[in-house]
């Protein structure tokens, strides 16, 4: 493979369709609450949501070579990573230099951000370069740190950061609707993680598969499918919301599907890709619903 080919692969670029559709249903809800967006930064946003994202991804590919991890993980259509390195090791310089040029543009994205939006913006950026920097080498050996650090990075962290670049507050039914985001988001990252228990534990990962059991996980798998749409209902009363957000409840037999086929799979890779299938399509799923109420609302 050409260095070009490789450098993208490690990006993973299949899995960077999440952070646009937060930004989007943060977008709706600004909409909905009659402010003005503008788009130059709006720009600005989801770029630099990619960047992260991209970031995260390419650092991710380039430890997982380098502890051997990528050799002997299974791999499946949601997990396991993309195996560039493992097929071109030659590249593995390339890709770092990848990922220091997207750090760079990502670092830069937010001064910007820091000095014409607030110093707000500071402190998320900053928890967001820990998420980065860390979560190969030391969050996924954090059981409960590893547990939630995906619903943290795509709900709270962009969508708050979303809406105080766009408004200069920080905004409740944002915050609150971010919640329903972590508990989601967490749970397809924490799902993901059930193929590549072995593998994970050869080279001293430790995370909440390995904490609690399997019963134990999907314990709280179950909980968090629970707790995103308790938020959202929340939400909805608390903020009085359209009605027309209802129509998000249509995602919860979707939720419950991937409940109960994670607990029949019993831990068998095959029998376990309806439940990745649709954990993946619920995360966004749920997101597109409330845009398109906000949307008819406004």
């Amino acid at each position: 493979m050409d260095k070009f080919t490789v450098v993208l692969q490690t990006m993973r670029p299949n899995f960077l369709t999440l952070a646009p559709v937060v930004i989007a249903l943060v977008v709706s809800i600004e909409w909905y609450q009659g402010h003005a967006v503008d788009y130059g930064w709006l720009a600005l946003i989801v770029v630099g949501a990619l960047f992260a994202h991209i970031s995260v991804n390419m650092l991710n590919e380039i430890q997982d070579f380098q502890s051997g991890l990528d050799k002997i993980t299974p791999k499946t259509p949601f997990s396991g990573g993309s195996g560039a390195l493992v097929d071109a090791p030659q590249m593995t310089q390339a890709v770092y230099k990848g990922f220091l040029v997207v750090m760079a543009l990502l670092c830069l994205i937010g001064m910007l951000m820091v000095w014409y939006r607030g110093w707000p913006i500071l402190l998320i950026g900053v928890i967001g370069m820990l998420l980065i920097i860390a979560y190969t080498r030391y969050i996924t050996h954090m059981p409960w740190l590893c547990l939630i650090a995906p619903g943290l990075a795509f709900g709270p962290l962009i969508m708050m950061g979303a809406d105080y670049v766009l408004t200069g507050r920080f905004s409740g039914v944002v915050l609150v609707l971010s919640m329903a985001v972590f508990f989601l988001v967490n749970n397809l990252l924490l799902l993901n993680q059930a193929p590549d228990i072995k593998a994970d534990r050869t080279v001293g990962r430790f995370n909440i598969w390995m904490r609690l059991g399997q019963k134990g996980a999907l314990r709280i798998f179950t909980l968090f499918s629970l707790m995103g749409f308790i938020v959202l209902v929340f939400a909805i009363e608390y903020y009085q919301l359209p009605a027309m957000l209802w129509l998000t409840l249509l995602a919860l037999p979707l939720a419950l599907f991937s409940v109960m086929r994670a607990y029949k799979a019993e831990m068998q890779i095959s029998q376990l890709m309806p439940a990745l299938a649709a954990n993946v399509v619920l995360n966004h799923l749920l997101p597109i619903l409330l845009i398109a109420g906000f949307w008819l609302a406004a």
